[in-house]
C-alpha cells in the first residue's frame, strides 16, 4: 500500500505503532497530546484490511533543512520493506518540495547509509535545531529520559540531496513552509 498523509483520526494508531517499538533506543516515544499537535508531520502506511502498519515523520527545521524522525513499523510486519518504503517516501517528499538537506539521528547508521545518508557531527546542524530536540526527550514517559540521554546517537545527512543542492542552487522558497504544503494535492 502507498503511504498517505496522516489524519487527525490516525493519532491513536500512530501512538500504538510507536509504543510497539518502545524498546528501540533511538525512537523517541511521543505521547498522544504531542501527536495530536503534530499529526500533520506524519505519513502512514495502511494495511489492505485497514489499520496502520508503519509510520514516519518529516519536519522542516529551516528553509532547506528537514528531519526524518519517528520511523517505525509494527513488529509483526518488520522485515517486509515497510520501513524502507517510509524512508524512501519521506526523502522523495523533501526532494520534491524544496530540494532540502535531510538529517536524522539514529542508533542504526548502517541501515540509513543504504539511502545515501552519511555520518556528520551534531555540531554541523544549527544550534536551534539541536535545542529543538530536547523538549521531545522530556515529553517521553520519565523512565525513558535517562535511556535517551545515554544512548550514543549517530547524526546523519542525506548525501544525494546535499550534493545536488551544492551543484545547482534552487530558487529561494517562502518560509515558513505552510503545513498544507506537506500534504499531496488531492
Amino acid at each position: 500500500m502507498p503511504l498517505r498523509p496522516a489524519l487527525a483520526t490516525d493519532v491513536p494508531a500512530i501512538h500504538a505503532v510507536l509504543r510497539a517499538n518502545e524498546s528501540e533506543r533511538s525512537l523517541l516515544q511521543r505521547n498522544q497530546r504531542d501527536l495530536r499537535a503534530n499529526w500533520r508531520e506524519f505519513w502512514v502506511e495502511s494495511a489492505p484490511c485497514g489499520g496502520i502498519r508503519a509510520v514516519g515523520a518529516l519536519r522542516w527545521n529551516a528553509p532547506r533543512l528537514a528531519e526524518i524522525f519517528s520511523v517505525a513499523v509494527l513488529p509483526q510486519f518488520q522485515g517486509l520493506g515497510l520501513g524502507r518504503g517510509v524512508v524512501g517516501h519521506l526523502l522523495h517528499q523533501a526532494k520534491q518540495l524544496l530540494d532540502a538537506e535531510i538529517w536524522l539521528s539514529t542508533t542504526k547508521p548502517d541501515y540509513f547509509a543504504r539511502f545515501g545518508f552519511y555520518k556528520i557531527s551534531c555540531w554541523e546542524l544549527p544550534l536551534r535545531t539541536l535545542a529543538g530536540k530536547l523538549p521531545g526527550v522530556f515529553r517521553q514517559p520519565w523512565p525513558l529520559w535517562w535511556r535517551t540521554c545515554v544512548t550514543p546517537f549517530t547524526f546523519m545527512k542525506c548525501g544525494v540531496l546535499a550534493q545536488r543542492r551544492m551543484a545547482e542552487p534552487a530558487a529561494p522558497q517562502p518560509w515558513p513552509l505552510p503545513a498544507r504544503a506537506l500534504q499531496p494535492a488531492a
